[in-house]
């Protein structure tokens, strides 16, 4: 069995998970709720972080 890569993406509140055990919308229903105070990175570079990483475990599927 080969090893998975890590593949991290931002949360935009200070952490980084893996898309393959959180969606987008989870992401982003947390980082609505959030304080200001304690987002790091703006909604659309976390949307598209995302959807890089999703492009990255494709790709990695398909080799």
């Amino acid at each position: 069995m080969a090893d998975q890569i890590t593949i991290l993406t931002p949360t935009g509140r200070g952490s980084y998970v893996d898309p393959r055990n959180v969606s987008l919308d989870d992401i982003l229903y947390s980082y609505d709720r959030c304080p200001l105070e304690f987002i790091d990175v703006p909604r659309n570079a976390v949307i598209a972080a995302y959807r890089q990483a999703e492009k990255q475990i494709l790709n990695t599927l398909k080799t």
